[in-house]
């Protein structure tokens, strides 16, 4: 799947040696023909099964959390995003695994966009902070940094104080953390609402999804797609390896929900004008003045 789907390559790869050829039911017309009952069968299975089987969909599978997650729904090409929207940036800390750091930016119509990302192990807190440092421009409003509370570990080592934690090593290289709500379930359902959409009429109001991800991190989309229900909590996701996108997704999906933002329906101007429009109202325009 890795070099044939997602045509993601090791450097000792040649992408040109890989070559894809999707063949679907309606490819065969000779067996749906002979076996028309097959089809129908298809379309009676439960969505994601009915995704994978019928519509060849390789990211769909049984256990899936996020099972309304699509490539074509969720990644879009990066396009630029208005200085004026509100930034943050969800990170969860690892060594031996990865550090993931989200980079959110989220419109007035309740979007919310991953524009930027980050993945590395085998780094010190000093030297992430300083490359996530390093990766946010000068000029781009990031207002705080949410992080997982393993970030308050003490750092133990006797060129520091008794009470130094990761987090202030990470702020003594320019990163400033704020503690994340890290409630699991809550924070996957928040991250499930994100990620919900519906384009049937008979199921009630269209609606797209609200979370986008830039497509050339779409290693994010991928992340998310890979995570499985807990066995021993269905509400929860399984914890295993290369979860840590999720937990980061999850910190600040628990964030946008907790923030007050417009409705996703109004922007500010059509605000504005409802505003102008009550204040107009409640003037008596036939009075002398």
């Amino acid at each position: 799947m890795r070099g044939f789907i997602e045509r993601k390559f090791n450097p000792n790869e040649t992408p040109e040696d890989f070559h894809f050829l999707q063949a679907k039911i309606w490819d065969n017309p000779l067996f749906l023909n002979a076996n028309p009952q097959y089809l129908r069968n298809l379309e009676d299975l439960p969505e994601y099964l009915r995704k994978a089987y019928l519509d060849g969909d390789w990211n769909i599978f049984a256990g899936q959390y996020f099972k309304k997650l699509r490539y074509d729904k969720h990644v879009i090409d990066p396009r630029a995003l208005d200085p004026s929207w509100l930034r943050f940036r969800s990170l969860d800390w690892g060594y031996d695994h990865p550090t993931v750091c989200l980079w959110w930016a989220l419109d007035f119509k309740g979007n919310a966009y991953i524009y930027r990302a980050y993945k590395e192990s085998e780094y010190t807190v000093g030297q992430m902070a300083r490359n996530i440092v390093e990766l946010t421009p000068s000029d781009e409003n990031v207002v705080m940094t949410l992080v997982g509370h393993d970030m308050r570990t003490r750092v133990k080592t006797e060129e520091v104080p008794p009470n130094y934690t990761l987090m202030d090593e990470a702020a003594a290289n320019g990163l400033y953390c704020s503690l994340a709500n890290t409630e699991r379930v809550p924070g996957w359902q928040a991250m499930m609402s994100l990620i919900e959409w519906n384009d049937d009429p008979a199921k009630g109001r269209v609606f797209q999804p609200r979370l986008k991800i830039f497509k050339h991190i779409d290693w994010v989309y991928y992340d998310l797609a890979r995570l499985i229900h807990s066995v021993l909590n269905p509400e929860d996701v399984e914890k295993m390896k290369g979860d840590d996108t999720g937990d980061a997704g999850r910190y600040g999906a628990a964030h946008i929900f907790a923030t007050r933002v417009p409705e996703p329906e109004k922007c500010p101007q059509e605000i504005f004008e409802e505003e102008i429009t009550a204040e107009a109202e409640m003037v008596d325009w036939g009075a002398e003045t």
